[in-house]
């Protein structure tokens, strides 16, 4: 049976039945009177139950009303204190039945927002319930504009990098424009990429300002100043000097002429301008069965190097040779082991080795290790060779022009392993050792090349195949620092480049292909490229002088070489004249005497 509800009947009426025992029977509809009481509320209603997003702080939401049987109570609001976690009444403030904002909305951020409200009518009952309060989106302006990319110089029309503009609205549209800037000139602006208006140079300046709109599809904008800083990009050489341009006549091939550098708006090349710290760029631990391929053996007067490779060591037991030596002066047989390396301003080369004699015949044995510069210069060679060997002046057949061996007094050898290196930092080459024989090249240029070489020189007549102690090669770690490339240069086909063949180029050195004379011609013209570092060039004409140095004269000429016989003491037989190529010099005449290599006809005249 439901509860009366004064609400909804305050007098019901019912009809009773009274029965008697003989069976009779009475109906009669009685009228019931319903007192009314207090009810309480049942349910809140917030209307409206939406805002905006973006709004102020105090924005009115909506207003509060009750749900209550009793139409003519009162009722009064409140925010629960203190509310489970996942509502947000802080966020919130009520006055009376009004509900406002207490702080700035955001869609993004949180697109609803749940309040556990209270109501409580006139006699004090009450009732809580949740209220959701819905957050409008609404167009949110841009708050930031970025540049990416990297800027650098370059001529009209260059593209700087990609404007990028923040904005929480991530499906938005945006448009950008110039609109001020000390260094506004400099730029326009491509749909969304930042365009050099005139040429940038980093020698000129390296930062400009620029103040950038960026718009939304609504038109909602923001203004920003950007910082455009300018990274130096790799300019041309403008000029190739030659100094001294100038050579002595009579010089042979391979004379040095002068040196090449470049004038270039990057400023003068220098072999190391940011050190930085070392890296590793060679490390051969000869792990494997087989010389690594980086390796390109030559063989010189040899045939065949006895090796093995194991346990991480390169063992070397002979050299197959067909030498005859009678002194321990004789020829060699060479085996070279070469390989490329990033060419490096500064290194330390760690070579770690093993020398044993105990296996060798009558034999001289040598062990280095060589480091090259890229023309094959010499940076510093370190290593060992046998006992028995006395003389000074050993030649290394696989760089015939180089003679930078020598002996050290009495040699004694430790059997067991060590390392040798190799350092140069700043041009300054030292080598560590021990018992080691060594000496250094004086060349500053990058290392490029390593070479281990192994030398054998039979001391007797009859030796063909030699059986010398055992190398050991167990470890090469090179570290240092990478050099940047050089300028380089090269005779090319043009304008003046009638002489080109008489020269050659090695590195930024200019050397003669044969003697001048300059009799025959005083200058000679030539045609040089210049490529810097980035493989952009400069072409130049050169003229190069032939100085003149005295020539000899090459022969004696008597325009009459006859005279009649019977004349007297003091009679002219002809004039003398000199052959030579320096057709203004002046000679001075006399006869020899025998002892001078004079004839004995000299004493007749």
């Amino acid at each position: 049976m439901n509860p009366l509800n004064f609400e909804g009947n305050s007098s019901p009426s019912i009809r009773i039945l009274a029965t008697g025992t003989n069976g009779q029977s009475f109906e009669q509809v009685v009228e019931v009177k319903v007192t009314d009481s207090n009810d309480a509320p049942v349910g809140i209603i917030l209307s409206p139950s939406s805002v905006k997003e973006n709004l102020k702080v105090g924005t009115v939401v909506g207003n509060l009303t009750a749900i209550d049987e009793d139409h003519r109570d009162s009722h009064t609001f409140e925010l629960v204190n203190n509310p489970p976690a996942g509502f947000d009444n802080d966020k919130f403030s009520l006055t009376r039945t009004s509900l406002s904002t207490k702080v700035i909305l955001d869609f993004e951020a949180q697109p609803e927002h749940r309040l556990l409200i209270r109501v409580i009518d006139a006699s004090g009952a009450s009732f809580e319930q949740t209220v959701v309060v819905q957050v409008e989106n609404q167009n949110d302006a841009p708050t930031e504009i970025e540049l990416e990319g990297e800027p650098i110089e370059g001529p009209v029309g260059t593209v700087l990098g990609t404007l990028l503009a923040t904005d929480i609205d991530p499906e938005d549209f945006h448009t950008f424009r110039i609109i001020g800037g000390v260094d506004k000139a400099f730029f326009k602006i491509d749909g969304t990429h930042l365009v050099a208006a005139r040429a940038l140079d980093y020698e000129m300046q390296t930062l400009y300002q620029v103040t950038i709109r960026a718009m939304d599809k609504a038109g909602a904008f923001v203004d920003r100043v950007l910082d455009v800083h300018i990274a130096n990009a790799n300019d041309a050489p403008t000029d190739i000097l030659l100094e001294p341009n100038s050579v002595q006549e009579n010089q042979p091939a391979k004379t040095l002429v002068g040196t090449f550098r470049q004038i270039d708006p990057d400023g003068e090349w220098t072999p190391v301008e940011d050190p930085g710290e070392p890296e590793l760029f060679l490390h051969d631990e000869f792990n494997g069965d087989k010389i690594a391929d980086e390796w390109v053996i030559e063989f010189t007067e040899s045939t065949a190097l006895n090796h093995t490779v194991s346990d991480g060591h390169l063992t070397v037991t002979s050299i197959e040779t067909e030498i005859h030596n009678t002194t321990t002066e004789g020829d060699w047989a060479m085996v070279t082991l070469t390989r490329d390396i990033t060419r490096l301003a500064d290194f330390e080369a760690a070579w770690k080795v093993a020398w044993d004699q105990n296996q060798a015949e009558e034999t001289i044995q040598e062990m280095f290790l060589v480091l090259l510069g890229p023309n094959e210069e010499l940076i510093a060679a370190v290593g060992i060779y046998d006992e028995w060997l006395r003389h000074r002046g050993v030649r290394f057949t696989s760089l015939p022009d180089n003679d930078y061996m020598t002996s050290i007094g009495s040699l004694a050898f430790a059997d067991n392993e060590d390392t040798l290196k190799v350092v140069r930092w700043g041009n300054i080459v030292e080598v560590y050792w021990n018992t080691w024989l060594f000496a250094t090249g004086e060349s500053e240029a990058p290392l490029a090349k390593v070479q281990i070489l192994f030398g054998d020189s039979p001391s007797t007549l009859n030796t063909i195949s030699s059986k010398t102690g055992t190398s050991i090669v167990k470890d090469l770690k090179i570290t240092g620092i990478e050099a940047p490339r050089a300028p380089s240069y090269k005779l090319v086909e043009g304008k003046g480049d009638e002489d080109n063949s008489l020269f050659t180029i090695e590195g930024n050195r200019l050397l003669t292909t044969q003697p001048f004379n300059f009799e025959e011609s005083d200058s000679y013209s030539i045609r040089v490229r210049g490529i810097d570092p980035g493989d952009l060039s400069v072409e130049k004409t050169f003229d190069i002088q032939i100085q003149n140095t005295n020539d000899g004269p090459t022969g004696i000429v008597i325009d009459k070489d006859s005279v009649a016989e019977n004349q007297p003491r003091g009679t002219l037989i002809g004039n003398l004249q000199a052959q030579d190529e320096d057709v203004a010099e002046t000679h001075r005449w006399q006869l020899l005497s025998p002892q001078d290599g004079g004839t004995p006809d000299n004493a007749l005249f």
